[in-house]
């Protein structure tokens, strides 16, 4: 599995919303939802909330082979 760390940015206005993140060839992320951001909910959808233009980015949660919870942004929500 190749791991390299990028910003990932807003699906919808470009900002970075996490600098140098570790994504794997999938597109999962390494975040720390304690320290880094928090994720928010509504409905059945997990998101984080762009703090530039207020998107709803939405993600899907995976487990890595480790075991470990892993992210990754898939679509913006109205």
């Amino acid at each position: 599995m190749t791991v390299l760390a990028t910003d990932q940015h807003c699906l919808k206005c470009g900002v970075v919303m996490f600098e140098k993140v570790r994504l794997d060839a999938e597109g999962h992320m390494a975040v720390s939802t304690a320290t880094q951001a928090e994720m928010d909910q509504d409905e059945d959808d997990l998101f984080f909330k762009c703090q530039k233009c207020g998107a709803k980015n939405l993600v899907e949660m995976d487990v890595s082979p480790t075991g470990l919870p892993q992210l990754r942004f898939t679509r913006l929500k109205p």
